[in-house]
């Protein structure tokens, strides 16, 4: 069965502009984008994720190279492909309750 892919995006201008809308235009039964409010990160699932990966980062022995960055960021994702109850954690605050509302 195909689903929709959801994408939950900020409302940075560039989200909205003209490029975008036409590609959503010929996308529209496979992706839909929903827009969080202004300034609430907390609401945004990717900001749960980009906060695991930075304490990730951080952890052990701190990278500094950018090629380390990378490696270590890679490990981390690599990861969460194999660990998808991490990701789903990502959608589980109460303020994210309007995602699980939403039908997928």
């Amino acid at each position: 069965m195909h689903r929709k892919v959801l994408f939950i995006v900020d409302n940075l201008k560039v989200h909205h502009g003209k490029i975008v809308a036409e590609w959503l235009l010929e996308h529209k039964d496979e992706i839909e984008l929903f827009f969080t409010s202004p300034y609430s990160p907390e609401i945004n699932p990717d900001e749960y994720l980009n906060h695991n990966l930075k304490q990730n980062i951080h952890s052990g022995i701190i990278p500094h190279a950018k090629e380390q960055i990378r490696n270590k960021t890679e490990r981390f994702m690599h990861y969460l492909q194999k660990h998808s109850e991490k990701v789903s954690c990502f959608f589980q605050h109460k303020k994210l309750k309007y995602i699980q509302n939403y039908g997928y």
